[in-house]
């Protein structure tokens, strides 16, 4: 089974599934507690370090380009693919 999930608040969420066989009351129900991080994070390494020094526009990709300057206060950064084909081609 798969599924997407939206709506989700920033901090802590409740995923509950029920099991139905067509009747009103479910046969079977279970919950799992989520937290949800806002895209700036943190999300796998903690607080932010302060002072951050944001480098984007300076570090060089495999490609000869950079990820360019961040676009705002939270050094976000346009989405794009930095994976290769077996042909050394962006994917």
């Amino acid at each position: 089974m798969t599924g997407v999930i939206s709506g989700m608040t920033t901090g802590s969420n409740a995923l509950i599934a029920n099991v139905s066989t067509g009747t009103a009351q479910p046969v079977a129900t279970t919950s799992l507690e989520v937290t949800n991080f806002p895209a700036t994070g943190p999300m796998f390494s903690g607080p932010r370090e302060t002072p951050f020094v944001c480098q984007t526009d300076a570090f060089d990709l495999a490609d000869g380009t950079t990820l360019g300057a961040p676009l705002d206060a939270n050094y976000r950064q346009q989405n794009r693919p930095l994976c290769r084909t077996h042909q050394d081609r962006h994917a």
